[in-house]
């Protein structure tokens, strides 16, 4: 599933390591192979060691969205592992509701998507090229876990076109 590899300019994986997610267009050195836009991509330093995994579009003002510095698959069982931990942050401060932001973004190490909860429907907003690609891993991974009567996609914002993506609302 990984297609390449981004090698950042030294001295930009600090802020990688620190929990920044984004890769800046200035920040990349060298892409090798042949990544499709949307593709998964190994980021690497400016000596080629790894720093991790994300998602890579050369149209975007990010390129790479990282979504870990760890060496693991991103395949549904990583989603799942990021929506167990996202609910188990809100579980400590979310009280006395059924409407609550699930999944936010960078927030959670999901860049790019974004799961709003109201009651028994979620409401999903896909902001990247490659977390739309991803959607036959994270959608199912949401329906497993959470079991939810319906799935509105509200993708309809405009920062989409510097993505490459078209707006989209419907029923997923």
């Amino acid at each position: 599933m990984i297609e390449g590899s981004v090698r950042i300019v030294g001295g930009r994986e600090k802020k990688l390591q620190h929990g920044y997610p984004w890769v800046q267009r200035g920040e990349i050195s060298e892409v090798q192979g042949a990544p499709t836009p949307g593709a998964l991509v190994r980021v690497l330093n400016f000596r080629g060691e790894p720093l991790g995994v994300g998602t890579y579009n050369p149209q975007s003002r990010f390129p790479v969205r990282l979504l870990t510095t760890q060496d693991e698959p991103i395949d549904q069982a990583f989603f799942e592992a990021r929506l167990t931990r996202a609910l188990r942050s809100r579980e400590r401060v979310v009280r006395d509701t059924n409407a609550m932001r699930l999944l936010f973004s960078e927030s959670d190490g999901l860049s790019g998507l974004i799961v709003d909860q109201y009651a028994d429907y979620l409401v999903v907003q896909v902001r990247s090229l490659g977390m739309e690609r991803l959607k036959g891993l994270w959608l199912p991974a949401l329906i497993e876990q959470l079991e939810p009567k319906g799935i509105i996609e509200r993708s309809d914002m405009a920062g989409r076109a510097e993505e490459g993506l078209e707006p989209f609302a419907g029923v997923l």
